[in-house]
């Protein structure tokens, strides 16, 4: 039975030359939708395997009718409805290439690829590059395409005429690729970013009807609440903050030197009174000095005492007088 799946398998894939079938890509640690095979009838074993050109593939679920069993692998990590299979928390040993059978019939290839995405944040209104590079020289090239992880075609270049074409949703917006992107293998995508356009962006490349996920970017876009005339509000404010600094610095700087000049005026002025009154003092300590020695000449200092000195005086003037008058009688 298993050598009849694996078998069919290969008759699908070397009939088609490559992959026919789903590609799905997805962020490492996201979950997983398979979606399962309406043809399939209820009476019928439909199962799910990762690696089918793997020698074992692993079993990841088997549903007959509306009963789900989960592989050996996966009983903590699938959920089922009746149109889906529901992996959660994908690994990077989940990427790979699924085939869904029914009564061991091949149904559907899908393959999953993982991806860390590259996060890049913009604000709205600028222009911004989501990187995505892949060899493209010597290879036949069909076409280069970015989506939406939503399924949502961005942009579509042409490999051969090297045209491209915005998606619906995209009709409008400023997108372009590198014109020389087949020489140089730049595949990056270059847009002007509106607020409707975060989210995850995947880059695929084409060749021989095979699609391979080449990129994955997050673009995270904040709004843009600054124009020409708030930025030149907002500048002003910070101008005016760093002119009042500067005038508070040198204000503080004015105060310490006058405080020092002050202080040096200050000392100055003391050791100036000091010498006066020293000179003072020495001076009056001189006249002192001089009164004293005119003291001990017989110049008396009391009033009284002067008087009485020029009464005796007089009296000894007259009784000469006297005297002399009395000789010349």
């Amino acid at each position: 039975m298993m050598a009849l799946r694996l078998l069919s398998t290969l008759i699908l894939l070397s009939a088609s030359g490559s992959v026919c079938g789903l590609m799905i890509s997805e962020v490492l640690g996201n979950d997983v939708k398979f979606p399962l095979s309406a043809s399939c009838g209820a009476e019928k074993t439909q199962l799910l395997f990762i690696s089918a050109r793997d020698p074992s593939p692993r079993l990841v679920a088997s549903r007959t009718g509306a009963q789900v069993s989960p592989g050996p692998l996966y009983t903590d990590r699938l959920n089922h409805s009746d149109s889906l299979l529901l992996l959660k928390h994908v690994r990077m040993n989940d990427a790979g290439l699924y085939e869904l059978t029914c009564n061991d019939r091949v149904e559907t290839l899908m393959e999953l690829q993982l991806f860390f995405p590259v996060e890049t944040v913009s604000a709205e209104g600028q222009t911004v590059d989501l990187p995505c590079h892949s060899v493209t020289l010597g290879r036949s090239v069909e076409s280069v395409k970015w989506e939406k992880s939503s399924g949502q075609v961005v942009l579509e270049v042409d490999g051969l005429s090297g045209s491209w074409t915005p998606g619906e949703e995209f009709q409008g917006s400023r997108l372009s690729v590198s014109r020389d992107w087949k020489e140089t293998g730049d595949l990056s995508l270059r847009m002007e970013v509106k607020q409707e356009h975060g989210g995850l962006f995947f880059c695929s490349v084409t060749e021989g009807r095979v699609k391979t996920l080449k990129a994955a970017v997050r673009l995270t876009v904040r709004p843009n609440i600054t124009d020409p005339e708030s930025s030149e509000t907002s500048e002003q404010p910070q101008e005016s903050h760093c002119a009042e600094l500067y005038w508070h610095k040198l204000f503080i700087t004015a105060a310490v030197v006058l405080s020092l000049i002050l202080l040096m005026f200050m000392a100055a002025a003391g050791c100036f009174l000091k010498r006066i009154r020293r000179a003072v003092l020495k001076a009056s300590s001189q006249d002192r000095k001089k009164e004293d020695e005119s003291n001990t000449d017989g110049i008396p200092l009391n009033p009284r005492e002067a008087e009485e000195g020029l009464s005796s005086s007089g009296s000894d003037t007259k009784e000469k007088t006297c005297w002399r008058t009395r000789e010349s009688l």
